[in-house]
């Protein structure tokens, strides 16, 4: 192991060599962790990125992945020890599903045999201010906005492609939730933008991996995102057994709810008050048919289910409450607070297990040994204050998935794969199916895939496996 050991902006490096067996073979490797400067939009202003990468051999046309997670405020452990690296956190579990996760250390870190090292080296990024980067100067908060945040990371890629001589290698990028806006918006800047960023970076991607998207808040509160949601509903009522008359497969079922929202459930969100009264007990029925939701609750909420209702009632007569990063996950009802993260039933179990695993991982096996903090998730600094165009702190009304669309029509060459889980209630299937095909992107240059898992797509070993052979051909 080599180390350059420094403080505040000064250089940092660990390498380390290991092996894992991915893909039933021993993978030799070697582990980077680092320090890049990148600079501010204002003067004085810069931030220190550490990043994590991953080199199966020195080879310069290898494909590259720079990968992140979201919040906006997260680090990438979630993908760094649950897909992507060579090492995961063990929540499969004695059944394999990963819904019932150990949250009582030790937690087990083992090799990932689904890990993409074998096809690909992989840069695992941290936003500023998050894992152990960190913005340095007065101005705190500069990066903390969509066009800094994703200049700081256009920044970062060209620095690092610089420093490792992988100018002509395939390029990828891996956005999870906020970082699907991430990836946007950084996309939108490598194919050109000399006019937003003053430089002409033109850097050439091979493909973009959207995982539980989140690219367009201009219809949250509509129906429009009633309409995208239900399937999701459907496929968590069937998951727990509420759903009525259920004898199909998981695909199938999802298709038929699908063609009822297509054929009937728009046409009635449409015609709204002048709806007639046969036609809306029509429409109640089937939905509390495939939810499992009371009859008398659906016409109580005028046919529309908000997906924070529908996880606190699905299994109201159980005394249970589903989680919304993943309706597979359920707590108690009762003594349940209002804490989004920390009281979802999804969150708040499987969340221990990475954080405590992170920890470890940079200390014990990569050798790590920084001043500052490992910021996991930073709400109070960078989530709460963070400015989606409409002033600091305010929520997010814009549809980003335009800036996707405009760097797609830039470069014909770049592919679209887009991952969604099932039973994300956050981040429904059906808002990434209405939000990809509406935003003027060519679909013969999409993929669109789903998997039995939630927010985290990867979570279970079915999900974990089919997502990563999904990504190797992706990639391949």
């Amino acid at each position: 192991m080599s180390v350059v050991k420094s403080r505040g902006d000064e250089p940092y490096r660990v390498a380390s060599e290991h092996t894992s067996v991915i893909g039933g073979r021993a993978i030799q490797y070697t582990a980077v962790v680092e320090r890049s400067i990148v600079p501010g939009e204002a003067e004085g202003v810069r931030a220190s990125i550490i990043s994590t990468s991953y080199f199966v051999r020195s080879e310069s046309l290898r494909p590259v992945v720079f990968v992140f997670n979201g919040g906006p405020a997260s680090a990438s452990f979630w993908l760094h020890l649950g897909l992507v690296g060579p090492r995961r956190v063990d929540l499969d579990g004695e059944d394999g599903l990963g819904v019932n996760p150990a949250m009582l250390p030790p937690f087990a870190l083992v090799d990932n045999g689904e890990s993409l090292l074998d096809v690909a080296d992989l840069v695992l990024y941290d936003p500023p201010d998050t894992g152990y980067s960190r913005t340095l100067g007065e101005d705190t908060r500069s990066f903390h906005n969509v066009d800094a945040d994703a200049k700081a990371t256009v920044e970062f890629m060209h620095g690092w492609l610089t420093r490792h001589r992988r100018w002509n290698a395939p390029k990828y990028l891996i956005g999870e939730s906020y970082g699907s806006i991430r990836a946007a918006a950084v996309a939108n800047l490598l194919a050109g933008g000399v006019t937003t960023t003053g430089k002409y970076h033109t850097i050439s991607l091979h493909g973009i991996v959207l995982l539980a998207q989140v690219m367009d808040f201009s219809k949250r509160g509509s129906d429009l995102y009633t309409l995208s949601s239900f399937t999701t509903l459907a496929s968590v009522a069937r998951y727990h057994g509420t759903a009525q008359g259920n004898v199909l497969g998981l695909a199938q079922y999802v298709e038929q709810v699908r063609r009822f929202v297509a054929n009937d459930y728009v046409p009635a969100l449409f015609t709204g008050a002048a709806l007639g009264a046969a036609r809306r007990e029509h429409i109640a029925a089937y939905i509390a048919q495939v939810t499992g939701l009371p009859l008398a609750f659906v016409l109580e909420k005028n046919l529309r289910i908000d997906s924070k209702d529908f996880a606190r009632e699905l299994l109201r007569g159980r005394g249970l409450h589903v989680g919304l990063y993943d309706g597979r996950y359920t707590l108690p009802r009762l003594a349940a607070g209002d804490d989004a993260v920390g009281d979802d039933p999804a969150m708040s179990q499987y969340s221990p297990a990475f954080v405590a695993a992170i920890h470890d991982y940079f200390a014990l096996e990569l050798g790590v040994d920084l001043a500052s903090p490992y910021e996991a998730i930073n709400f109070r600094d960078v989530y709460q204050h963070w400015d989606f165009g409409n002033g600091a702190g305010r929520p997010a009304s814009a549809n980003y998935a335009h800036r996707l669309a405009i760097a797609m029509r830039r470069n014909p060459a770049t592919k679209l794969f887009v991952g969604c889980g099932y039973y994300d209630l956050a981040t429904p299937m059906g808002d990434a199916e209405y939000t990809i095909s509406h935003a003027d992107i060519d679909l013969d240059r999409v993929r669109f895939a789903y998997y039995e898992s939630g927010h985290l797509p990867y979570l279970g070993v079915e999900p974990r496996h089919a997502l990563a052979a999904d990504l190797r051909q992706f990639i391949g």
